[in-house]
């Protein structure tokens, strides 16, 4: 009997995947060193542009040059669809505020993981907010939106408080809330408020509201599949001014955490947040219960959300941990030999803030976004209250160089 062999045609090696690219949608600057950092780890970044007429007049969504595998213009939805299904797109998310309804309606287009679109103005309006929380039966401040003055004025007096809170109504904008106690005050603040507002957001509406006296608490979470975790608690203080000044770290694990904890989960519900990564102001009055003020979008966390497992969170650092606001009080430069006695402080962990160096010229503090940059001190609560000190009374000196 003749012996037969058979031949077994080893099967070809399967040509392997392209990486999942993540689509951003109106990128903002601050997510540069993410999207690098991503496009380093094998994760392509695709970024969706806005066309210029429907930008506020000082967005940045601008896509450099090397941080993104493609840039795509949103002119249609069709045509953007498409472009996200050539290049693989798996993942949307919003890189700035106003990428935010556009990231809604395209995740929901390509059947991907998002909200809903029906909720996108929640997520970045603060009268919008303060509805739907009240409409929940959520504990809100009273408020109203309003982009006249008169109307403003009106409301004001027939709540009757003895403080008002005027605010963009846009989470978005950096500009500091004005706290008012007269018409005369109210007034003042408004036209500024409203060109700041336009702006920044392209929106000129602004929101007044009862003054919510208590601690204010800044709460950063992260939402996956209608799950919510927070991730870290800061009390903050802000100078008389309305201009940040200090964050200490509160634990996670106390009844004050989870006091906070407990209303956020039901107010993002209420807010339609499933997916995303957020920060939520909550004002707590002793007599009251926790309030949330506003929440806005984290851009960076929200990028880094999007692309990681939702996974336990991180353990705590053991020490207390305070982040230190610097403020020029006028636009000058750094002196170095004031910027080496600060970061020398026994405390002081590492600076936040890419401008901050000998030499480097700041403007005058009138925001977030014109904040020379944050120490973050890491050690015994005393150590860091003397530091603490310390740091105020070097300022001067530190932005005591030659104005530009």
């Amino acid at each position: 009997m003749p012996l037969t062999c058979t031949t077994h045609t080893a099967p070809a090696n399967p040509r392997p995947e392209p990486p999942a690219t993540v689509a951003v949608v109106a990128p903002s600057a601050d997510l540069h060193d993410a999207v690098r950092s991503l496009h380093h780890q094998g994760t392509p970044c695709l970024a969706i542009t806005l066309p210029h007429r429907t930008r506020p007049l000082t967005a940045t969504d601008e896509a450099p040059p090397g941080h993104y595998a493609h840039t795509v213009t949103h002119h249609s939805m069709r045509r953007t669809l498409a472009a996200l299904r050539t290049h693989g797109v798996r993942t949307v998310v919003a890189g700035s505020a106003h990428g935010i309804d556009l990231a809604d309606q395209l995740a929901e287009q390509l059947g991907l993981p998002g909200n809903t679109p029906l909720t996108s103005i929640l997520r970045r309006d603060r009268a919008a907010q303060a509805d739907a929380l009240a409409l929940a039966g959520i504990a809100a401040p009273l408020q109203v939106r309003a982009t006249g003055l008169r109307s403003a004025i009106r409301w004001a007096t027939h709540v009757g408080r003895p403080t008002y809170v005027i605010a963009p109504a846009d989470t978005s904008a950096a500009g500091p809330a004005r706290t008012c106690r007269t018409h005369g005050q109210i007034s003042l603040a408004w036209g500024a408020l409203r060109r700041a507002a336009h702006r920044q957001t392209g929106d000129r509406h602004l929101v007044i509201q009862e003054t919510v006296p208590g601690p204010h608490y800044l709460l950063h979470t992260v939402s996956h599949a209608g799950r919510h975790r927070v991730r870290e608690i800061w009390c903050e203080t802000r100078t008389p001014g309305g201009l940040a000044d200090r964050a200490d770290r509160v634990s996670g694990t106390g009844l004050l955490a989870r006091a906070l904890t407990l209303y956020l989960n039901q107010a993002l519900d209420a807010l339609g947040i499933t997916e995303g990564a957020f920060r939520s102001r909550i004002a707590y009055p002793p007599d009251r219960g926790p309030v949330l003020l506003a929440t806005r979008l984290d851009t960076t966390a929200n990028l880094l959300a999007a692309t990681t497992p939702f996974g336990p969170p991180r353990r705590e650092t053991p020490l207390p941990t305070t982040r230190v606001s610097l403020i020029a009080r006028h636009d000058a430069t750094i002196a170095p030999q004031a910027l080496r006695a600060i970061t020398s402080l026994p405390t002081v962990h590492h600076i936040e803030g890419e401008t901050l160096y000998g030499g480097a010229p700041v403007s005058r503090t009138v925001n977030r976004l014109t904040c020379p940059g944050t120490l973050v001190l890491s050690g015994g609560r005393r150590a860091i209250e003397a530091d603490y000190r310390v740091i105020r009374a070097l300022e001067d000196q530190l932005f005591a160089g030659p104005e530009r």
